[in-house]
């Protein structure tokens, strides 16, 4: 039973803090609720990424730092317990399922927990021109039968890009741009056969561009520029890329 756990999340995390904000409201506080799950994970989401509104990079790591000492207002939390969340700005559903999640230009400062990753209905996820630290979940590859669009530009992620994507059949946009991405292009691209827009420009990726580009068959944009990668783009003929949405710069 809820309740009976209260107790053992008394700490200061992120997941600590969505538990108690649960709690916090007994209209909402029964996990025999069937989407009790995804208002968890769209909590811890929010308490891990809290609404701060920095000047630079700088500033954001030093307020990065001291989240979990932080109590948020009101005017932090896009997640509103008095509602359920399928009536959220930020949210859409379908059947009582969250299927979209536009947390872009919010001013979110923090990290994208592991948690993300029990959103498994989600079609959309945008978090683009954010102030994100951290890598990207690996986590991501559970929705592998719905997620169609996710959008990570523009923030400060660092890390690789998970192998996991390739577990995502059904991806047609994927933009991870203007981050500190490291590590390369993973071959398995070749399997992302939907993929129809991919943005990886402004990052730190190194190696070489992966032939299984030309198996990308519906890949009509390719944004590659500013990275220190080297070789060729493979044949287009195999794609259905146009030079106008192919930028690439070398090493």
């Amino acid at each position: 039973h809820c309740a009976n756990i209260t107790a053992a999340y008394t700490g200061s995390t992120p997941q600590n803090k969505a538990v108690k904000w649960l709690m916090s409201k007994e209209e909402v506080s029964s996990c025999q609720d069937e989407y009790f799950v995804e208002r968890y994970a769209l909590a811890v989401l929010n308490f891990a990424a809290p609404i701060v509104k920095v000047a630079n990079e700088s500033a954001a790591m030093l307020k990065l730092e001291q989240l979990n000492q932080t109590t948020f207002s009101d005017k932090q939390l896009w997640i509103k317990n008095e509602l359920p969340q399928c009536i959220w700005r930020e949210v859409a559903c379908i059947d009582g399922a969250v299927t979209e999640l536009d947390l872009g230009h919010l001013s979110l400062l923090g990290t994208i927990p592991t948690e993300i990753g029990l959103l498994s209905h989600l079609q959309k996820l945008d978090l683009i021109d954010n102030q994100l630290f951290g890598s990207i979940p690996s986590e991501i590859g559970e929705w592998a039968d719905s997620l169609t669009y996710i959008s990570f530009e523009n923030n400060f992620l660092t890390g690789s890009i998970p192998s996991s994507l390739n577990l995502l059949p059904s991806l047609q946009w994927m933009t991870v741009g203007k981050n500190n991405i490291t590590g390369t292009l993973f071959t398995e691209l070749g399997l992302m056969s939907s993929l129809v827009w991919l943005f990886v420009d402004n990052n730190r990726l190194s190696g070489t561009i992966p032939s299984e580009i030309s198996e990308m068959a519906n890949l009509q944009g390719l944004y590659i520029a500013e990275n220190n990668l080297y070789g060729s783009i493979p044949d287009r003929k195999s794609t259905r890329l146009n030079s106008s949405h192919t930028v690439i710069s070398y090493a």
